[in-house]
């Protein structure tokens, strides 16, 4: 076998193991915000990658509290087919489908780390699930 049949046959593996799917967007402009209604418009975004992937529990959640505001960040691996390479911090990762996780459905990532490697077998980018609540 030759090197690239060795990360062809590598990333066929990981690929077999992506269990969530969903869409990878990077939001181009914010919401104004409306102090009639006292609501943000929604976000404009452009989607970067559609498809599956898999999310796993990377770290312990990190809890955080202000002054009468607290936030919840949990932090995953989010494993991108090796393909996708317009990935970028601050792109959002919503799961749309998942396997073996329904609560993952619905849940929107913020991608804070992504790595490129010079065997492409599948593309790791470390991402937080930020909750919270209170006025921050």
């Amino acid at each position: 076998m030759t090197f690239g049949s060795h990360v062809a046959f590598f990333a066929a593996r990981y690929a077999e193991n992506l269990t969530e799917t969903g869409t990878i967007d990077r939001i181009t402009g914010r919401g104004t915000y409306n102090p009639a209604t006292r609501r943000h418009a929604a976000d404009t975004t452009d989607e970067k990658y559609s498809g599956p992937f898999q999310i796993r529990p990377y770290l312990r959640a990190e809890h955080r509290q202000f002054v009468d505001a607290e936030q919840t960040i949990g932090r995953y691996l989010v494993l991108i087919p090796a393909t996708v390479d317009d990935i970028e911090p601050e792109d959002v990762v919503t799961v749309t489908t998942s396997t073996y996780d329904s609560g993952l459905v619905g849940q929107t990532f913020t991608i804070v780390e992504f790595s490129f490697d010079a065997y492409p077998t599948i593309r790791p980018a470390l991402a937080e699930l930020r909750l919270g609540r209170g006025n921050p």
